[in-house]
């Protein structure tokens, strides 16, 4: 299974783009920090992460000012065909 959860503040947003095929992209950063437990132990996590959408959820993510605060949902998949880079594909946001 490929799912993702995760909270992130929008902190880049690229210029508004379409696909060939006409659809909406969003593409950003998002910031995460949370702390969790790990083998006994309190682990504190902080970093940025790369997500896009596409179409109808693009378009409201594009609208979104930066500093928004969000729970993602969606998957993990390559930026491109060759590349061993993750991007989160949003496909719903809270």
């Amino acid at each position: 299974m490929n799912f993702i959860q995760i909270s992130g503040t929008l902190t880049e947003r690229e210029s508004v783009r379409y696909t060939p095929a006409g659809l909406e992209v969003f593409e950003g950063v998002f910031h995460h920090r949370s702390e969790l437990t790990e083998a006994g132990r309190i682990r504190t996590l902080e970093y940025d992460f790369p997500a896009i959408a596409f179409d109808g959820l693009a378009k409201k993510l594009n609208t979104l000012p930066l500093g928004k605060e969000l729970t993602i949902k969606g998957f993990l998949a390559p930026r491109t065909m060759r590349s061993h880079r993750l991007i989160v594909h949003i496909t719903e946001y809270i």
